[in-house]
């Protein structure tokens, strides 16, 4: 079974710089557009993405793997972001190479900008149930959180704090909160 994640595209962000700007959307859709990726290059046109456009360019994706022997679950809102989409994908009988390809050629086609454009353009809010139990776990760590913090990135900044670590704790009680859910994403 494959997870769903997203890799950095062209332009990434300098660190000091933790959104994207609609001036930035707008050349990654020329970019789409040059590649041929239509859907993606209208969704980005205009400098946003709304949730609408994050959810067909989901249901792209979907089609995409399904007519390439992919099986792909139906996506849950993230508990961790409170905004994005967790999925999973299934290669069934496909050699997992082979899956992996077509995984990654449906998600550049439908999928990746969009949904960073999406992700880097809101500011991520945990489930409450999600941070409270996050943060007994970073005490044990010898972290000191404040109560303020509102997502991951605000739990890494914290002094001396580990990102493997407060991941660790991050998804444990996502576990914990969220029994079964289909996959996991901590990002920061």
């Amino acid at each position: 079974m494959l997870t769903a994640c997203a890799a950095p595209l062209p332009g990434d962000l300098p660190p000091e710089q933790t959104s994207w700007s609609a001036d930035q959307l707008i050349e990654l859709s020329k970019q789409e557009a040059d590649a041929g990726h239509d859907g993606q290059a209208e969704r980005l046109e205009d400098g946003k993405v709304t949730f609408d456009e994050y959810q067909a360019a989901f249901n792209d994706l979907s089609a995409c793997l399904n007519d390439a022997g992919i099986t792909v679950s139906e996506p849950v809102i993230s508990p961790v972001s409170n905004d994005r989409y967790e999925f999973t994908m299934d290669v069934g009988s496909l050699d997992m190479n082979v899956g992996a390809k077509l995984s990654d050629e449906c998600a550049a086609e439908h999928w990746t900008s969009v949904s960073q454009g999406y992700m880097f353009t809101k500011t991520p809010v945990m489930d409450v149930g999600v941070r409270d139990a996050t943060v007994p776990c970073l005490e044990e760590d010898g972290l000191k959180p404040t109560g303020e913090e509102s997502n991951a990135f605000e739990f890494v900044s914290l002094p001396d704090a580990d990102p493997d670590k407060v991941t660790e704790c991050i998804m444990l009680a996502v576990e914990d909160v969220y029994p079964g859910l289909p996959s996991v994403t901590v990002a920061f």
